[in-house]
C-alpha cells in the first residue's frame, strides 16, 4: 500500500521540524560548553585558555585536569631551577674566586714596547687574574 500525499506531506514536515529541532538542541550545546568553559576559567584564573577546550562538558572537565596537570609541572620544574639558581654563589664574571691564587706571575712587556705597540702585547697576554 502506498502512502497518500497527504501522509508523505505529514512525514516531510515532520522531518523538517525534527531537523530544526536536532540544529536549536546543537546550538544549545554549543552555548552550554561555552559558557561552563567561561565558568570553568573564571574559577581556574591560572590556567592558560588555551589548554582548556572541549565540546562537551565531560571533555571540558577532563581538559581543566589535564590543563592543571601542565601548570603544575611547570610551577615544579620552575621553582627547583629557582632553587638551584639561588643555592649557586655568584661568581665575577672574568675573576678567580676568592681564596684561589695563579701561581702564575705576570709576564712584563718588552722594554721598548710603546703605545699601541704595548696594548697589542697586553691583549694577547692576560694576566694572572684570567680564569681558563
Amino acid at each position: 500500500m502506498e502512502p497518500t500525499e497527504d501522509e508523505v506531506a505529514d512525514l516531510r514536515s515532520r522531518a523538517e521540524r525534527g531537523d530544526a529541532l536536532s540544529a536549536e538542541l546543537e546550538a544549545l550545546r554549543a552555548s552550554s560548553a561555552a559558557d561552563l568553559r567561561s565558568a570553568l576559567l573564571e574559577a581556574n584564573p591560572d590556567l592558560p585558555p588555551e589548554l582548556v577546550s572541549g565540546a562537551t562538558a565531560a571533555e571540558l572537565r577532563t581538559s581543566i585536569e589535564s590543563a592543571r596537570l601542565v601548570v603544575q609541572g611547570v610551577r615544579e620544574r620552575a621553582f627547583e631551577e629557582l632553587t638551584t639558581l639561588a643555592a649557586a654563589k655568584p661568581q665575577p664574571m672574568g675573576f678567580r674566586p676568592a681564596g684561589q691564587r695563579s701561581d702564575r706571575a705576570p709576564e712584563e712587556p718588552p722594554e721598548k714596547a710603546r703605545g699601541v705597540a704595548r696594548i697589542a702585547w697586553a691583549l694577547t697576554h692576560p694576566g694572572p687574574g684570567r680564569t681558563e
